[in-house]
This record gives C-alpha cells, structure tokens and sequence, in this order.
C-alpha cells in the first residue's frame, strides 16, 4: 500500500518544480494585456472612450481563439510550440518596448500580437498540465498554481506599474520610461521560462486533441452570465479612469504608482483572498442562502466606488482599504457563481485558476468595457457608478429565477 501511494504522488512530486513557473511565466504578458493596455493607451494621450474600446479589443483572441484549439493541437509538438510561441511572445514585446514612444496606432498591432500569443501559449500549457499530470496531482497543484499566478498580476500590475511611474519621474520622459518596463518584464518572463527548461524537459510528442465538444453550451447561459457580470464589466476599466481622473472631473487625481499599488496590488490580493474563500466554502457544501450572501456581495463591490464618489479617500490608505472592500466582495461573489461558469465546457485548468481566461467570460466583457469610457464621459463617475450599483438586484433576480443557486456544485 505505501508503494502505491508513493506512485500515485510521484507526479506531483516531479510537476511542482515546473507547473507554477510555466504559469507564472504566461501571466506576465497576459496581465499586461488585461489590466496594464488601458494605463498605456491613457498615457498616449487617448480619451477614456479610445482607451476602453481598445483595451476591450485586445480581449477578442481570448474569446475567439480557443475555438481552434483542436486545429492548433494538430499543428505540431508540444515542444516545438512552446518554444516558438515563447520566442515568437519574447519579440512582440521588444516590438512593442521599441514602438511604444510612436503613437497608439503603433502599439494596437504589437499589443494585439500579444494577446494572440498568450492565448495561445495558455491553451499549449492547459493541455500539458493535463497529459502530464494526474487528477491527483492537479488536485494538490491547484494552490501553488494559483498563487504563481496571482503573484505574476501582482508584479505586471502592481510592481511594474510602481516601476515605470518611477522611472517618468526620473528620466522626464514617461515614453520611454514605459519602454524600459516592458523590458524589464520581457527578461523577468524569459528567466522564468529558461528556469521551467531546466527543470523539466517536455517530451517531443503530438497534442491530444480535447475529445470534449460544445454540445452541452448554451445561449441562455451565456445571457445569465452575461448579466450577472454587466456591473463589473462596465467598471472593469472605469474604476482606473476615476482613480487617474482630476479632481474636477470627478476622479481622485492619483498617481500612477498609486493605481499600482492600490489596484494592482492590494486590489489583485483581495480578490485572490475572496475567490478562495469562497472556493472553499463551496467544497465544504455551502447551502443555497451561503451562496445566495456570497452573490449579494457582488453588488457590494460598484457601491463601494459609488461611495468614494460621494466621499473620496482621505489618502492612500483609505483608498486601499476601499479597494480591498471592493475586490473582496467580487471574488467572494464570482466564485459563488462557480456552478454557472461548470455549464459552458470550460477546460478545469482554465476555470481553476483566472476567470479572465474563460472564453465565455471574455466574450461577455468586451462590449460593456469598450462603452464604459464614453458611457464615463457622458454621465459622469457618480451617475456611472450609481447605474453599475443598480444593475446588480437586476443580475440577482435573473440568476435567481434561472436556479442556479439551487445546482450543485462541480
């Protein structure tokens, strides 16, 4: 018997050293493209409805990407696709470094290229992450996987953000200090990825294509999650818009580095802490009202920002703690909605680890973050806030009535 337990854990054993450092190294760019593209359309001198719509544009290779999955997987070995796909991810960011002090026309394309390549650099690592690793393994990698990842956000959207708002203070030139920061990343990622070489040598054999189909998708669901997340999705991009925001525009005149510690963060931390919380309390069996409270939460989140237009933090610290509220509230509420999320075919790598990555989940976002900002300029951030608060009770009554509360959880 001992034997056999030490058999069946010896995967575990061996993918530790590598599972989370592949991750790791994926989202990197992957988080410049989700949270770290609006600050830099922003700083080009685009107006908030510009930075949204092209922001929200990046998110399509999310959405529409995965649906070759089985013709990529046909492509060729795993081996020879990610290292070309990390090469080919490694130069679309010293394209993007190089082009970036040319105007916004000129970093959409490079941008582009990069959400493309990390998508799909995400589909080759689910899929090795599976062929490699038994469900038992997974099983105990489900954590260290998580953590690797939300620690990469933390240091693309937090510490590199910090850095570069560093570095225009000091050079005097915040162009090219945006160039130096991506460069800076680009090299963090390669040493992930050389270190993940080292201690792993993937084996020269063909993709499996999934054997799983989209049979069981619905547009009905699609609509329910839809609107379950049409408050976020609209203040995905305006809550950084009203942090960067004059005074007199209604926003709170913050710095740079300050979005980056109090968004990219404290924010990203508050939500991993509220998503796991809640994943845990649904393996425990959490009854329909526990999973009920944990979804009214999420309309807590846009009432937070709703307040800070009525009474704006004092200072950083209150403006942290205004965030951590809000982004506890939302990964308390969206992982309440794991059930939902169960009924689209999601790949279990995928759905474990960032919702972002979820394809249903992209394509339910982009059109409500491309309006946010022009919806920002017409009716300002008090009113903007008070819809997005208001929508909320309409996204409980719909999930409600379709009795998804009522489901168990996957």
């Amino acid at each position: 018997m001992l034997r056999m337990h030490h058999s069946a854990t010896e995967p575990f054993r061996k993918a530790w050293r590598w599972v989370p450092g592949l991750y790791a190294a994926g989202e990197i760019p992957s988080s410049m493209i989700i949270y770290v593209s609006l600050l830099m359309f922003l700083q080009l001198g685009c107006g908030p409805a510009l930075s949204t719509c092209y922001s929200a544009l990046l998110f399509l290779p999310g959405a529409l990407l995965p649906l070759c999955r089985n013709l990529l997987f046909r492509m060729g070995y795993v081996r020879v696709q990610l290292y070309g796909v990390q090469l080919a991810l490694l130069a679309s960011l010293v394209w993007l470094a190089v082009v970036f002090p040319y105007g916004r026309l000129h970093l959409l394309v490079p941008l582009a290229a990069v959400s493309t390549l990390c998508v799909w650099y995400r589909m080759l690592v689910d899929a090795v992450y599976e062929q490699q690793v038994d469900a038992r393994g997974r099983q105990f990698l489900a954590l260290p996987v998580l953590l690797a990842r939300q620690a990469s956000v933390v240091l693309t959207y937090g510490v590199l953000i910090i850095l570069v708002g560093g570095l225009q203070v000091l050079m005097r030139q915040f162009l090219v200090a945006w160039s130096r920061g991506i460069y800076i990343m680009a090299l963090v990622m390669l040493l992930l990825f050389v270190a993940v070489l080292l201690m792993h040598r993937f084996p020269a054999v063909r993709l499996r294509p999934s054997a799983s189909s989209s049979s069981s998708f619905s547009w009905c669901t699609l609509a329910l999650l839809f609107l379950l997340l049409l408050p976020q999705s609209l203040m995905f991009y305006a809550r950084v818009l009203m942090l960067l925001d004059g005074r007199g525009q209604g926003g709170l005149s913050c710095t740079i580095q300050e979005v980056g510690f109090a968004q990219g963060t404290v924010g990203v931390l508050a939500f991993c802490l509220g998503g796991t919380i809640s994943r845990l309390l649904l393996l425990h069996g959490a009854s329909s009202w526990l999973r009920m409270t944990m979804m009214l939460a999420l309309g807590l989140s846009p009432a937070v920002y709703l307040l800070m237009t009525v009474c704006p933090p004092s200072g950083l610290f209150m403006l942290c703690v205004a965030t951590f509220m809000a982004q506890l509230c939302f990964g308390l509420g969206l992982g309440a909605c794991r059930t939902l999320l169960c009924r689209l075919s999601v790949p279990v790598a995928s759905s474990t680890v960032n919702v972002l990555h979820i394809p249903a989940i992209a394509a339910c976002m982009i059109l409500p973050m491309a309006c946010s900002g022009w919806m920002v300029e017409q009716m300002g951030y008090h009113h903007f806030f008070l819809l997005t608060t208001l929508l909320a009770p309409l996204s409980w009554v719909v999930i409600g009535w379709s009795g998804v509360l009522r489901s168990p959880v996957e």
